[in-house]
């Protein structure tokens, strides 16, 4: 199937100087999005320092 892996992903952190939008639908099946997430677009009139901290 395109777009799954059975592998787990390396997690690396980065330092951020973007902001970028994305797109998803939240349904959830056993703790995985459903459908794939899509990039929308930079946002050039936001810095991440607006930005609310990303928790899990």
């Amino acid at each position: 199937m395109r777009g799954r892996t059975c592998s787990e992903l390396e997690f690396r952190t980065v330092k951020p100087d973007l902001v970028a939008e994305f797109a998803a639908v939240s349904a959830v099946d056993a703790g995985r999005y459903r459908h794939p997430v899509r990039f929308v677009r930079l946002r050039d009139d936001l810095t991440p320092h607006e930005m609310p901290p990303f928790t899990t």
